[in-house]
């Protein structure tokens, strides 16, 4: 396709793009310049990078788990100095909205964009995004940036908003959406090809964070650790865990590097598992949400290959 044609679709796809975000009224508080862009997760704040290489301010400090953050009160100062809020959405980090409420930015938090929006969630069901103990993860589970076909819908959506706020930014964002895409793309073959050859190996995964990893790259979850996200389970789910473990011949137990889950070495020596510590929050080098999944598949290859898959 020539370079002229392709200019020409981006534009559409742009104008199209900007008219459902502004539909939607997922528009920047502020019109005009963007100065500073609010990504609540080390995550969300990688993918907005990718088109705002400077400006983006990430709310939740990087190694906290957003399930459980708690905003700190400097957090009021820099919400309330935001022109636009960037969420992962799902009920992952509704603390964010919340907050900009607290500092009567009302207009900030219903015009934050859904990161989530448009992408084909899985496990949606009707539940209560709060819960009474632990954590919920709302109505569907939130940590879709683990498939990265889906970090390509939610970079298009920040594009969106940015364009509303800024058309003049159009020939910008465009070559950098096509930069962003065009890495992403050669970064799927890579850790697709890293994947391959552990196409259905059984794992277990302690937290309910990784079916979009598992369902991209052809992993099989035999089982998830916690029955409630974020409730340690009872002496009589972890006997459970380790006769599948045993009887699946599992070897691997996938955890968050943020919270690897209270009882994984009880759980590792019980049943001959190898924990494997993911940055699945972005608790990984470089600033770039490409860098982040090299690390995870990387060390994801790595564990498979030692305990010999």
């Amino acid at each position: 396709m020539a370079n002229q044609d392709r200019v020409q679709i981006n534009r559409r796809v742009f104008v199209v793009a900007a008219s459902a975000a502004l539909f939607c009224r997922a528009r920047p508080a502020r019109s005009g310049e963007l100065r500073t862009v609010l990504a609540t997760t080390n995550v969300v704040a990688r993918l907005a990078r990718a088109l705002v290489p400077d400006g983006v301010v990430q709310l939740l400090p990087t190694g906290f788990d957003p399930e459980r953050f708690t905003p700190r009160p400097g957090d009021l100062a820099v919400m309330q100095s935001g022109d636009l809020l960037l969420r992962a959405g799902a009920g992952f980090d509704d603390w964010a909205t919340l907050l900009a409420r607290r500092v009567q930015r009302a207009d900030l938090a219903t015009a934050s964009v859904d990161l989530s929006r448009g992408i084909a969630l899985l496990e949606v069901k009707g539940r209560a995004v709060e819960a009474s103990d632990g954590h919920a993860h709302g109505s569907a589970n939130p940590h879709w940036w683990l498939d990265p076909v889906n970090a390509k819908t939610a970079v298009a959506s920040i594009a969106a908003a940015l364009l509303a706020a800024d058309p003049a930014r159009e020939a910008v964002l465009s070559a950098r959406l096509d930069a962003f895409n065009a890495s992403l793309n050669a970064g799927l073959a890579r850790w697709s090809a890293a994947l391959a050859p552990y196409a259905n190996q059984p794992v277990l995964a302690y937290h309910n964070s990784f079916p979009y990893l598992a369902r991209r790259f052809r992993l099989d979850i035999a089982a998830t650790v916690e029955l409630r996200e974020g409730v340690s389970p009872g002496p009589a789910r972890l006997a459970e865990i380790a006769d599948i473990a045993r009887s699946k011949h599992v070897r691997l137990l996938l955890v968050e590097q943020a919270d690897p889950g209270q009882l994984t070495p009880a759980l590792t020596r019980a049943a001959a598992l190898t924990p494997v510590a993911l940055p699945s929050n972005g608790e990984a080098p470089g600033e770039t949400y490409v860098a982040m999944m090299d690390a995870l598949v990387a060390r994801l290859a790595d564990a498979f290959a030692k305990v010999g898959a």
